[in-house]
This record gives structure tokens, C-alpha cells and sequence, in this order.
């Protein structure tokens, strides 16, 4: 049974075609009582939520207040401090995995002993005291997404002119004592950032102008000077409302607009740094508002869309999977998606105004499993390798199960999300231990098989 559960797994490991088309919907409790609107998680897997709503609900006709900011742990939503006064729209987590930073529509943070401080549109949580704390002075009027850069510098863009009190049209930054403007910044509303691995900073929204050149709805910021994208957007209302990055720094666009450049690209396109390139026919019955990528950079993407263009209504149910095609997951949702997050062990958490995920009942906020997850559950406890550090660095430490007369050799093949062999090779056992180099492999989830004395062992493991 247990070679068959192991064979199992990596048929479904290898199917690069069904991996991620294929798994399974289920709620994180019983979900909210409004839209969810932002989703992110720590280094220790606690998932955080923000939106419109107010209350978590625990069990039919209980809930608790958590007001607009929540945290799963696993098991249940906690509260942070005793919540916001108004709704939140992005959320992030800074570099040292300490503070949680909230902007939206709020102007106060509430602590556990209901003590209210000032925070206008902006504030951060600190993991450790479980303290509310301002930053700076905020901004003065709402912001709708943040972002830090590798050296932990927070970024925001929004309706706001000032942050801190300096003039900072629709879009700031905070280096951790003092807001700046980012050159003159832009002559209207931001919606959504994205950076890359060099730094360059893309900001899309309902924008024409930004840092006094002409753009159309997006725009790049390399720390100096704003960038237009080839003519950025064109038709429909030319406006970007999600951005992501795949590993080779493609950004992937989705909005409400049928052009891109001198591309046709339904409300979806994507720049590879040079030129505008088309995701198929695009996506239509409404529009892409979060977007997401695996390890293997393929694209999810959630809105208030229901087709691909010229498709079938219904065929994507306001959530989807571009992998060179458009794919449904699962049976998809039952009303708009308004947030995505990938956590680092696979999983792809949604966010928005449905009550259905599947056919499983979740209430503005669910969890997509790849079937490939599910698979790798089938291996028994006892058997269970010792894998560290989690995520691991360029090094992958591997510890056998203790058993009489083990081989002084392993047979090791790594697996990328999507099932590719990516490393083969056979290594010495020391001391119940193996070493595996994985430096060259990005950042990621990946499948780890071992074969020793007979044995065949496998597991995930990320690389971050």
C-alpha cells in the first residue's frame, strides 16, 4: 500500500498538465461577515487578512470582532489588538518578519485594552509587544496597496497628496523614520505596486502623468525617474488594478483595458521589460483584480471575470490558472475575487465577496490546495523524512529514518511544482545524513524523492 500511495504521488508530481488545474477548495473556518480585500503571511505560516468586515465568524450564529484585520493560525481567527476603525486594503509583512503593515480607508488602531492611537491610512502592527504603532503621520486621505524593497523600505500608493505632511502626490515612501515623495509623483489615483529583483518599481492606476512625462495607466519608477511602457494601456478606462512578477522578472498586468502598447490584450498582458505580450484571447465578463505566481511562474489570476475573451460564460468562474492556457481551479468561485496570496508551501489563498469556493461553503475568504499537495499527505508519519532548515537556504540537510543495515547511499531527485526533474544524483549517508546543494534552484516549492535501502521517501520542501 505504501509503494502504491508513493507511485501515486509521482504520477501526479510528473502531470505537468493537471498539477495545479487539479485540487481542492476548503474554507479557513467559517470565514468573515464582508469582503476580504488583502491577504499576506509570515516566516511562520500565520496567514493575515484585511477587508471590509468587521467580525470572524467562529460557528452558525457566532462570531468574533476582529474589525477589518485578522490572523489564522491554523485553527482559528485571532485578533490584532482589537482592530481598526475603517477598512483595509493591502497588507504586508516588512523583511524582518516582525512588523505587519496595514493601509486602507482607517484613521484609528485599537489596542487589546481598547486604548485608540492615531493612525491616518497607514499603520503597523508589531508581532512581539502585540502593540499597535503609527507611521510617521500617515498620509491624508486612503491608500490601497504597500510593498517593501529588499532593504526593507516600505512603498504606498494611493488618493493621498501628503504622507508625513510632505507632498507626496499618490505616491510615498518610508525608510523606517522619514516619508518622501518619489520625484513628482502623479496626477492621479494609484491602485497597485509591484517591484522587481533589481528594484525597479512599477506602479499602475488611473493615472496619465507621473514624474511630469505622459503614461497611460502604468508606469516604472527605477529610484531616479518614472518610465512610460511602451504607450502603457489604451481602451476600456486604461486603468491597471493588479500587478505581479514571475522569477525573470515578466510583469504581468491585469486591469480593465483592451490594449497594450500596440498589442491587443483583453484586460491582461504582460511587459518582459522591452514590449507588450498577449496571456491568449485575455480574459472577459469583467475584469482581473489580483494576480499571483508559483515557483514554476505560472500565473493565477482573480476578479470579476467569467471567460476567457470569445470563451464560454462560466467557463472561468472569477478565478484562474495561466500556464500557456487558461484553466479553471476546480469549480472555481461563486462571486467575485478581490485578493490573492501564495504562501510558501503551495498553497494559493483567495479573497473576496463569494460565499462558495468549489462546493465547499467559504465566506469571502478560502484555501486552494494543488493536487500535488494533497499526494504528498498520502506518506505515513512514522516514515517521515527530517528535512531542514525550512524554507532552506542553499543547502538542504536530509535525515533518514533510523533502520537496521541502512546503505551508505541515496539516490536523490529534486521536482520543480510542475513536476520536472530539476536534480538527480546520488549521495554518501553520514551518519543518517544527507547533504544536498540546492544553490542554483530559485526560490520556490519543490518535490524532494529519496531512495535509500530499498526505500523510497518523499516530501516538499521550500527554498526561499
Amino acid at each position: 500500500m505504501r509503494n502504491l500511495c508513493l507511485t501515486s504521488f509521482l504520477l501526479i508530481a510528473l502531470s505537468s498538465l493537471s498539477l495545479h488545474a487539479q485540487g481542492t477548495w476548503s474554507a479557513l473556518g467559517i470565514g468573515f461577515n464582508g469582503n476580504c480585500r488583502a491577504l499576506t503571511s509570515d516566516k511562520n505560516g500565520t496567514i493575515y487578512a484585511g477587508g471590509e468586515f468587521t467580525r470572524a465568524l467562529t460557528s452558525f450564529g457566532d462570531s468574533k470582532e476582529v474589525n477589518y484585520v485578522a490572523r489564522w493560525n491554523g485553527s482559528e481567527w485571532l485578533t490584532l489588538g482589537k482592530g481598526l476603525d475603517g477598512s483595509v486594503s493591502a497588507i504586508a509583512m516588512d523583511k524582518n518578519n516582525r512588523y505587519l503593515y496595514v493601509c486602507g480607508n482607517f484613521k484609528n488602531a485599537f489596542q487589546s485594552n481598547g486604548l485608540s492611537i492615531s493612525t491616518p491610512y497607514v499603520a503597523r502592527w508589531d508581532k512581539v509587544t502585540g502593540n499597535w504603532l503609527p507611521v510617521g503621520n500617515g498620509t491624508d486621505s486612503s491608500c490601497s496597496d504597500i510593498l517593501f524593497d529588499a532593504n526593507n523600505v516600505l512603498y504606498i500608493t494611493g488618493q493621498f497628496e501628503k504622507a508625513g505632511g510632505i507632498p507626496a502626490k499618490r505616491i510615498a515612501k518610508w525608510d523606517g523614520s522619514t516619508w518622501s515623495p518619489l520625484g513628482l509623483g502623479m496626477n492621479d489615483d494609484g491602485i497597485v505596486l509591484a517591484m522587481d529583483s533589481k528594484g525597479l518599481l512599477y506602479a499602475g492606476g488611473w493615472f496619465s502623468n507621473a514624474g511630469g512625462i505622459n503614461v497611460s495607466g502604468i508606469a516604472s519608477w527605477d529610484g531616479t525617474l518614472w518610465s512610460d511602457l511602451d504607450g502603457g494601456l489604451s481602451g476600456g478606462y486604461r486603468v491597471a488594478a493588479a500587478l505581479a512578477l514571475d522569477s525573470k522578472d515578466n510583469l504581468y498586468v491585469g486591469g480593465f483595458f483592451s490594449m497594450t502598447g500596440a498589442v491587443s490584450s483583453r484586460n491582461i498582458a504582460m511587459w518582459d521589460g522591452v514590449q507588450w505580450q498577449a496571456l491568449g484571447q485575455g480574459l472577459a465578463g469583467g475584469f482581473p483584480l489580483a494576480l499571483a505566481t508559483d515557483a514554476e511562474d505560472h500565473l493565477y489570476v482573480g476578479g470579476s471575470f467569467n471567460r476567457p475573451d470569445g470563451g464560454t460564460a462560466g467557463s472561468l468562474p472569477f478565478i484562474a490558472y495561466w500556464n500557456g492556457n487558461w484553466n479553471a481551479l476546480g469549480d472555481g468561485l461563486d462571486s467575485s475575487c478581490y485578493a490573492l496570496h501564495l504562501a510558501a508551501d503551495g498553497r494559493l489563498y483567495a479573497g473576496g465577496a463569494f460565499s462558495i469556493a468549489g462546493n465547499t461553503e467559504a465566506h469571502f475568504i478560502a484555501k486552494w490546495t494543488p493536487a500535488a499537495l494533497s499526494a504528498a499527505g498520502m506518506e505515513a508519519p512514522d516514515e517521515e523524512l527530517q528535512i531542514y532548515p525550512q524554507p532552506a537556504g542553499s543547502t538542504l540537510r536530509v535525515a533518514l529514518p533510523p533502520r537496521p543495515g541502512r546503505s551508505t547511499n541515496a539516490e536523490i531527485e529534486i521536482y520543480s511544482g510542475s513536476g520536472r526533474l530539476l536534480i538527480r544524483n546520488s549521495s554518501g549517508v553520514i551518519s543518517g545524513e544527507i547533504v544536498q546543494d540546492i544553490g542554483k534552484l530559485p526560490s520556490g516549492l519543490y518535490f524532494l524523492r529519496v531512495q535509500s535501502s530499498g526505500n523510497v521517501y518523499a516530501r516538499l520542501f521550500v527554498k526561499q
